[in-house]
């Protein structure tokens, strides 16, 4: 019965051809519409998640490319000492070019000049030039400074010739701009490295695009500029260049033509369409097949060691254990506690794949042999805790994380790591697959230690000048570094320097401020080296003597920052000047020997040749009356020789006699005292003595030599009075803060100071021909009054009569 009934149906379709035809027709047309359209979209997701998997790999070569040039100019950076001169730049440019191939030569621009460039063969075109100066090359510049980050500028066509891609990081010193520490990337080298030249380039092309160009730069890296924006493309930003990175598909509507043989050839025959049924379900098979191939081949040449990890297991023991969802803190601290669940997380961890430079990092035997260890005999069990940052992105369902671990070498040693751990598109949820890229740093972290140990001898030896190194800015004038020995100096902290605003200028010693502050800036602004000497007050009150060895720097011929060296001249100001007391002493006792060495080798010499003569005449005289003459003339000459010897012992009591009794005197009461004495010599001479002194006026002095050096001041007054008319003598006394004086003046014949006046006060000098005058008053006045540390000054002209002034000390 079933058999006839399939035979009717057979009939009655073999006896209606074209309504068979039109029905198998139709019936065909729908299935292959159906199948078409479900071809269409399958093809259309494969090429869209095939073309998604070739650029995220491209995406993160080029993003870890950068990041390994950024790291590159980071250590440049740190070769910068704190006087701003690169140090060991042909030392540690080598290791960084070689731990990373991407990079063609690195580059030191200081305040925008390009000082250093390896390797310098090829590049000397580059040296010398100021790129703040181009107007090609000030724009990407000054975006770079304006971010404070690293930006990548170009393609550029370079001053050493051909095109390169540079990539420039600002360097700051003490907040203040030093210049660029910057990495050179021929284009030819970054496409090789990141995969960008290794796709099928029958279905796709890649183009780099430059989002803000600048005049005279390409906008686009390859050949045909925008013919993607006709085809399907998708892209990602590399925010660090400016760049948008697109892949196209060579053809927009290839997913329609893989339909169309279906539909053409498929129809009618049912054997073909179900062949191009199986074709159908086999193509997207075969297209993930050959996605996952081009990935592979990205994923095994690229320049970074990757590892291709399966932590689906991790997140669901994790969900076991309740840490899905948690927060950070809660995570960190239930893993530090339970240090086991670590363990336990590290040998859930599948190692799916590892590249070629992951051989090359851990030196195994075979990829096989790497594969089938497990993390901890990889990552040893001291890095647990870099670990737990991946186990926190896990719980978290952080998508990506960056760290500074280390890993085993394979050699029973381990290497310092960086490691970027990506979740790929599409595993977000099972955490299925992981990239985990792991960078060789160290040679880089050699680097920074030697740099860093090369600042801290530095800063030691710094410390351990004996004086106060300092830094200030130029625009405003604060302090921006000191020594340790700032607050041994000047007991002052190191905090207080730095944070107090004009510092410096408020701790000068009022009375130094304005010449020092004026010497200062006067020579700044010149931008000169120079020497300043001042008081400085310290914390507890005392004052410092300061040398300050000043030192000023400059950028493009503008001073930018001062440094400096303070001294403290204290102690050595003290010795000065006590040894410039003694050297006053030493030439004035040595002027005063002089003048009495003259003296008596002349007043001597006289008397003794006086002598000698008579003596002469007495052998020769014939008579008893020549030798009496003689004898009474030898008499005459005896008592001369015994006066001068008399005077000179009296000058060699004053000058030698070293402890002087001083003590408190009533000027008043000494002025009248020689009044007293010289009266009968006033009342012959009628003189008219006016006293100015109050009576509470007091010195300081010997009694005998103010007694003698009033007697000689009045009674020379008296005896050198004019003959016309009486001698008018006034005393007066003054005191302010100069110190006390004391005047006596005259209105007699007074001296002829324009001869006289190296001579006024010399032994046996005078200056009239009264014949009482016999030249040692004045003489013995002044050795009276300098022997207790005055002085005495005298104003005279002839006919005009004579003032006499003593100050006291």
């Amino acid at each position: 019965m079933m058999r006839k009934n399939r035979r009717n149906a057979f009939d009655w379709f073999a006896k209606r051809p074209r309504t068979s035809g039109g029905l198998v027709s139709a019936l065909s047309l729908i299935v292959l519409t159906v199948i078409a359209i479900q071809r269409y979209q399958m093809a259309r997701a494969d090429e869209q998640r095939e073309m998604y998997q070739i650029l995220d790999a491209t995406h993160n070569n080029l993003e870890q490319a950068l990041k390994n040039c950024y790291a590159t100019s980071i250590t440049l950076a740190m070769t910068i000492n704190d006087q701003g001169i690169p140090e060991h730049f042909d030392e540690i440019a080598p290791k960084l070019l070689q731990s990373n191939p991407v990079i063609n030569a690195v580059e030191m621009v200081p305040g925008g000049v390009i000082t250093q460039v390896y390797p310098t063969i090829g590049n000397e075109g580059a040296i010398g030039f100021n790129i703040l100066e181009s107007e090609q090359l000030r724009p990407e510049a000054l975006r770079s400074l304006k971010s404070g980050k690293m930006y990548f500028a170009g393609p550029l066509e370079l001053q050493q010739g051909g095109s390169g891609i540079v990539g420039r990081m600002p360097v700051y010193q003490n907040r203040q701009f030093w210049g660029f520490t910057a990495v050179l990337i021929h284009p030819e080298t970054l496409y090789r490295t990141t995969g960008l030249t290794s796709i099928d380039e029958s279905r796709y092309f890649f183009q780099l695009r430059k989002t803000q160009s600048q005049p005279g730069q390409k906008k686009y890296f390859f050949e045909g500029d925008d013919q993607y924006k006709n085809k399907y493309h998708v892209t990602k930003m590399i925010p660090d260049g400016g760049w948008e990175l697109i892949l196209a598909a060579r053809e927009s509507h290839a997913a329609i033509w893989a339909v169309v043989p279906v539909v053409l050839f498929g129809i009618g025959l049912s054997i073909i369409l179900g062949f191009l049924i199986n074709m159908l379900l086999s193509r997207p098979a075969e297209a993930a097949r050959q996605s996952e191939e081009r990935f592979e081949s990205l994923f095994n040449n690229s320049p970074v060691a990757l590892w291709e990890e399966d932590f689906s297991l991790v997140k669901e023991y994790l969900q076991q254990i309740g840490l899905i969802g948690q927060r950070p803190d809660y995570i960190e601290k239930f893993l530090g506690e339970n240090p086991d669940e670590v363990e336990k997380c590290l040998s859930l961890v599948t190692i799916i794949n590892v590249n070629n430079e992951c051989l090359k990092l851990h030196y195994p035997k075979t990829r096989e042999e790497l594969m089938s260890k497990s993390l901890t005999s990889i990552m040893g069990s001291q890095t647990n805790e870099d670990f737990v940052n991946q186990l926190n992105a896990v719980a978290m369902g952080l998508p990506k994380i960056n760290m500074d671990t280390r890993m085993s070498d394979g050699k029973g040693g381990h290497r310092e790591i960086f490691l970027q751990w990506t979740v790929m598109a599409g595993y977000e949820e099972s955490l299925g697959r992981v990239i985990v890229a792991t960078e060789d740093i160290t040679e880089r972290k050699e680097a920074q230690r030697l740099v860093s140990e090369s600042q801290h001898r530095i800063e030691g030896l710094i410390d351990t000048i004996d004086g106060i190194v300092w830094e200030s800015d130029f625009a405003n004038d604060n302090i921006s570094f000191v020594n340790a020995k700032a607050e041994e100096i000047t007991g002052y902290p190191i905090d207080q320097w730095l944070s107090e605003p004009n510092f410096w200028t408020n701790h000068i010693h009022p009375d130094d401020r304005e010449k020092t502050l004026r010497t200062y800036h006067h020579n700044v602004t010149r931008a000169v080296q120079f020497e300043i000497e001042y008081r400085f007050i310290k914390k507890d009150g005392r004052t410092v003597w300061i040398k300050d060895y000043v030192n000023v720097i400059t950028e493009s011929g503008r001073p930018m920052y001062v440094r400096g060296i303070m001294m403290d001249r204290t102690k050595s100001m003290e010795a000065d000047r006590k040894l410039n007391e003694s050297l006053k002493l030493v030439i004035e006792q040595n002027k005063r020997l002089q003048n009495f060495s003259y003296i008596v080798s002349h007043n001597l010499r006289s008397h003794t040749s006086n002598i000698q003569s008579i003596a002469s005449l007495m052998d020769a005289a014939d008579s008893p009356e020549e030798k009496r003459q003689m004898i009474g003339m030898l008499r005459t000459v005896s008592a001369s020789l015994n006066e001068t010897m008399t005077n000179l012992n009296e000058v060699v009591n004053i000058q030698n006699n070293i402890s002087l009794v001083a003590e408190k005197l009533n000027v008043r009461h000494y002025v009248e005292m020689a009044l007293s004495i010289l009266s009968e010599q006033i009342a012959i001479k009628s003189a008219d003595i006016r006293i100015d002194v109050p009576r509470s006026a007091e010195i300081l002095f010997n009694p005998a030599y103010f007694e003698s050096v009033m007697l000689n001041l009045i009674s020379n007054a008296i005896r050198y009075s004019g003959t016309e008319s009486a001698p008018e003598i006034h005393v007066i006394w003054s005191e302010s803060d100069a110190g006390k004086t004391l005047s006596v003046s005259d209105n007699g014949i007074g001296i002829d100071l324009v001869k006289n006046a190296e001579k006024i006060f010399g032994m046996y000098q005078t200056f009239s021909n009264n014949p009482e005058s016999k030249g040692i008053g004045l003489f013995i006045t002044k050795n009276q009054i300098e022997a207790m540390g005055g002085t005495i000054e005298v104003e005279s002209e002839p006919g005009q009569g004579t003032k006499f002034t003593i100050r006291f000390k």
